[in-house]
């Protein structure tokens, strides 16, 4: 599957790396992995979505709107205040994933897109209230 999740520390964080082509129903079984393991994640103050080793979006707008409703689910799960950082340095990518920040403006969480992923981690840090061991914690 071109989507790897790790849950990072006793369950702080969670990276979501995605390669290769990425699409709907990649994305939809990995965030439906998540939700199944909400009990390991109930502390989890933030989500790292790195997209750097993707090479193709294969997702319409219908596929974005029911991702982002799948996303508004998972958030209701989990402790109000999420901060989710999501790394897109190709052009599609990025477009799509502001529109998917768009989606979820209302959910709970407090999201961002950024380009790099050093600059994904240093926001991150600056909102994730004491994080765990420094820059570190979040690779």
């Amino acid at each position: 599957m071109p989507v790897d999740v790790s849950i990072l520390g006793t369950g702080t964080g969670v990276l979501i790396t995605g390669h290769g082509v990425l699409t709907s129903g990649d994305l939809t079984e990995a965030f439906a992995g998540l939700a199944s393991a909400t009990g390991r994640i109930q502390r989890c103050r933030y989500f790292l979505f790195d997209t750097e080793a993707v090479t193709s979006v294969k997702l319409s707008v219908a596929d974005l709107q029911a991702i982002a409703a799948q996303n508004h689910e998972l958030a209701r799960s989990l402790p109000p205040g999420l901060t989710i950082a999501v790394v897109t340095p190709q052009d599609a990518a990025h477009g799509l994933a502001l529109m998917w920040e768009g989606f979820v403006q209302t959910t709970r969480c407090q999201t961002m897109v950024f380009r790099s992923r050093t600059t994904a981690e240093k926001w991150l840090q600056s909102k994730v209230a004491s994080p765990p061991n420094s820059a570190a914690h979040f690779l």
